[in-house]
């Protein structure tokens, strides 16, 4: 969570330095629900003065529909189901869409979000984690290189790479996590996978995922340092 965790910061540094990077700019982010879920929002921050406190900052949210199209793919089966992974730097998966879940199984206890109790309210979705443990994104992709300049630059390209995504090894800890809501969360549960929307582990779990993959790097030294 290198945004919401260093929020004031990035507020103290503008008060510091009146420079600006984000402010008064259109910008396509992700807002995390109660269910520790991320989901895409367009949002707006502008500085108004104000009398009383001098000055205030004014955000506006929207959520992004799923008619708007972030990117653009060129074959029609890449497009069923879209799906949100923020990873850090290393790969490690930070927070994922409700789609990386019930579409891949991966479950929120082995992203890095996790750490932050980023799982609802009550907690049912906060576990311990062993950063050294947390899901890597190369794990899932086939033939995936951090150091391939090739593949990095085609993910960046508005039409992404064509890829594909082996699930297997997630089923033990989908599992796991499914149980604790059933326990804990029954109401999550039954928002993710009621009467009309089944779990199908042997569609989520297979080494044969064809994805489109798109990336997007936020560089927080030009975009959020200086507020």
């Amino acid at each position: 969570q290198p945004i919401s965790s260093n929020h004031n910061e990035f507020i103290k540094k503008y008060l510091e330095t009146a420079k600006k990077n984000i402010l008064d700019k259109l910008r396509v982010l992700m807002a995390v629900n109660s269910y520790g879920f991320i989901f895409p929002i367009m949002l707006y921050i502008k500085l108004v003065p104000n009398l009383k406190d001098s000055i205030r900052f004014i955000s506006l949210v929207k959520k992004i529909p799923k008619s708007y199209k972030l990117f653009k793919t060129l074959d029609p089966m890449y497009e069923e189901e879209i799906c949100f992974i923020l990873t850090n730097q290393e790969g490690v998966i930070t927070s994922i869409s409700k789609s990386g879940l019930t579409t891949f199984g991966i479950p929120l206890s082995l992203t890095y979000s996790n750490k932050y109790n980023q799982g609802g309210s009550k907690n049912y979705n906060q576990v311990y984690v062993d950063i050294d443990k947390m899901l890597n994104i190369g794990s899932l992709l086939k033939d995936f290189n951090f150091d391939n300049a090739y593949q990095i630059n085609q993910m960046k390209s508005f039409t992404g790479l064509k890829m594909t995504m082996n699930t297997k090894s997630l089923k033990n800890a989908f599992d796991d996590y499914i149980e604790t809501l059933q326990e804990g969360n029954i109401a999550l549960f039954n928002a993710l996978y009621g009467k009309d929307n089944p779990i199908d582990k042997e569609k989520i779990f297979t080494d044969q995922h064809k994805v489109n993959v798109n990336m997007i790097e936020l560089n927080f030294s030009t975009d959020f340092e200086s507020g």
